[in-house]
């Protein structure tokens, strides 16, 4: 195999590898809240099924302030990054950048070896990343031309250099280097990227972008029912509908804003509470329970509205990390002075579940992935950063205020 061809394979599994890591992380995200589900589009459509056991796998979880698919997209980047490199600048750096590459590639290696089997099958498009990952790593060690026992001298020159500054030519050393630690910059841009996009409210979206994707969405029919949990006054003249899952991080890191809101806009907004669980147990378009307590936490909030104290359930179950605490819904019912009783009574009823399940529908019809979805006077609303809806609220109410 030339070493043109062994290059041109090493592109296309390394371009495949970002749009597979892109697509689960896209998903990932959308499932677990932390991306809007609304407006997901192509990559909800190819990613949208066959791994969501592995979302609720111990493999999903965040190493490092990242989950496992936003390094994965780190790691692809970064190697197209030094094949770039060698390729921009030729044959002087060409192999120092293949040899780099490889070096990157090896603990990945280790990484999808491991992670290959336990994929099998929880998710098919994971282990395809992986064994994508393991040809790819065997094609770079081709790549860079050299046995073991000369890549290793090669590592260790490079080492002493590192540490004593001493080699035969400095100077092409040293621009050498500069060119790796570009390469290094840029994986650290990425990383910081990665940190402000899967973390919600760190960064505001561009304005006029909000703007005109709300603009260009069409009104969706929203019924409301005479039990939906409300916020601010009937006659507003902006309604918010949230659908909510009460065991999602990013609905209890929202939970406060809709108070702050409502409060916020005065007699302008009124706050519509619809649910949502992201778990088999009363959702049927869920895959797999990612929110084991969503269903149970529902009704029992459904249970709390029927004695008044709907909004002050809802604060306490989003104060109660429900992921990893074991407090009892009972026990924060006895907190809020209800009739204990009734409240069993109720969250058993089979009109708590008809309502919750209802709402499920509701939000099925209006094709929700994730949680929080909003709906801001029954349009969607493209991202869920509370300075975002801000930005949609203040441009309705000042449109309002030109018409009047």
């Amino acid at each position: 195999m030339t070493v043109f061809r062994t290059r041109s394979i090493c592109w296309a599994l390394i371009v495949l590898g970002l749009v597979i890591s892109f697509g689960i992380l896209w998903r990932q995200a959308v499932l677990t809240g932390l991306w809007p589900g609304g407006n997901a589009g192509l990559f909800l459509a190819l990613f949208g099924g066959g791994h969501g056991a592995m979302l609720g796998s111990p493999v999903a979880v965040q190493y490092g302030g990242l989950p496992l698919a936003a390094w994965s997209l780190i790691y692809y980047a970064t190697l197209a990054g030094f094949l770039l490199l060698g390729h921009l600048l030729g044959e002087g750096f060409a192999r120092e950048a293949d040899f780099a590459a490889f070096l990157v590639s090896l603990p990945a290696f280790l990484i999808s070896l491991l992670l290959a089997g336990m994929m099998l099958t929880v998710c098919p498009l994971c282990t395809l990343a992986h064994l994508n990952n393991l040809v790819l790593v065997l094609l770079l060690w081709r790549l860079t031309g050299r046995p073991a026992t000369e890549l290793i001298r090669a590592l260790m020159a490079g080492a002493r250099y590192v540490i004593t500054g001493k080699t035969a030519d400095p100077a092409q050393a040293r621009w050498k280097l500069l060119g790796l630690l570009t390469v290094a910059l840029g994986a650290l841009v990425l990383y910081q990227w990665s940190l402000i996009e899967v973390s919600p409210g760190s960064s505001l979206d561009n304005p006029q972008q909000i703007l005109a994707k709300f603009e260009t969405t069409k009104e969706q029919e929203i019924p409301l029912e005479p039990d939906d949990p409300i916020l601010g006054p009937a006659n507003a003249p902006l309604q918010l509908v949230v659908f909510t899952d009460f065991q999602c991080p990013a609905c209890r890191r929202y939970a406060g804003e809709l108070h702050t809101m409502v409060d916020q806009y005065a007699d302008k907004l009124q706050v519509v509470l619809k649910h949502f669980p992201l778990n088999m147990a009363c959702n049927p378009g869920m895959e797999v329970d990612l929110h084991p307590r969503a269903c149970e936490a529902a009704y029992a909030a459904e249970a709390a509205r029927k004695q008044g104290k709907f909004w002050p359930f809802h604060d306490k179950l989003f104060a109660t990390d429900l992921r990893t605490e074991t407090t009892g819904f009972d026990s924060l019912a006895r907190d809020l002075g209800l009739d204990l009783e009734r409240f069993k009574a109720d969250s058993l009823d089979i009109s708590t579940m008809v309502k919750v399940h209802s709402d499920i529908k509701l939000g099925g019809s209006l094709q929700i992935h994730g949680t929080p979805t909003l709906f801001l006077n029954r349009r969607p609303v493209s991202s869920i950063r509370p300075q975002a809806v801000r930005v949609l609220i203040y441009h309705l109410l000042q449109e309002a205020a030109h018409v009047h």
